[in-house]
């Protein structure tokens, strides 16, 4: 077993190393970070005692992992566009500070910078053209600790992935509805587009920087994801 004590970007970089290897070696994890949101989609406990028990004595569960242009991969969400990067820039004295909510204070600060992005995506052979401000590629229940997904339609094991699209606003009236709908869950189909897909491909005019599991990721005019079902192991709650 690897026991990994760190955030989101910390068992990215030891699932990234995991996924490399020709025999599976599970996974303990206690979550120290400031947002844990795949901890969190897991059920997993914030207590340190209780995480280290959980990890010696808990049981494995199978998860889904993405791979990213065949050279990286992550384990919940690879992003773009508004809010994505809010996780890796937002200071470490506000995270101190305010710990989840500073996200929310950081980001609120970035609305004045959105741009929007013309984008081709492929998605299962599908294709969708179009004005996106936000794209995201999830297996997980909450994004970013900004973004909830309906929990009881997502299984981390399923093979395939959660992808939302959200359109470009006509106004900052538009985008401020969007926003609000994203935070109670109630989604504006003639704005955000949300499917799942195994394999999916964008397409951009111009190079688009990405995030990753709250980490930056380069700048990308193509990216490729793909769902690797069931290619890593983790330790959770027996029951």
């Amino acid at each position: 077993m690897i026991i990994c004590c760190g955030g989101d970007g910390t068992l990215n970089e030891v699932f990234s190393g995991v996924a490399r290897l020709s025999f599976a070696v599970p996974v303990g994890y206690i979550p120290t970070g400031t947002t844990n949101d795949l901890a969190n989609a897991l059920g997993l406990v914030s207590s340190l005692k209780e995480a280290i028990n959980l990890t010696l004595f808990g049981r494995e569960r199978e998860l889904d992992l993405g791979s990213f242009n065949d050279d990286k991969y992550f384990s919940y969400v690879a992003s773009f566009g508004a809010f994505s990067k809010v996780a890796y820039e937002t200071p470490q004295w506000l995270k101190n500070r305010l710990g989840r909510a500073s996200y929310f204070f950081y980001g609120i600060s970035e609305l004045a910078d959105i741009r929007s992005f013309r984008v081709r995506v492929n998605a299962d052979g599908n294709a969708i053209d179009g004005d996106f401000v936000y794209g995201s590629v999830s297996n997980s229940t909450v994004i970013g600790g900004l973004v909830k997904l309906p929990e009881e339609s997502i299984k981390l094991d399923d093979g395939v992935f959660e992808v939302m699209l959200i359109k470009t606003p006509k106004d900052p009236m538009d985008l401020h509805l969007i926003v609000q709908g994203l935070a109670n869950q109630d989604y504006n189909e003639d704005a955000v587009m949300f499917f799942t897909a195994k394999e999916i491909e964008f397409i951009f005019e111009d190079e688009v920087p990405w995030t990753i599991d709250g980490e930056y990721a380069g700048e990308n005019r193509l990216v490729n994801i793909c769902n690797l079902q069931r290619k890593v192991k983790i330790m959770v709650d027996k029951s």
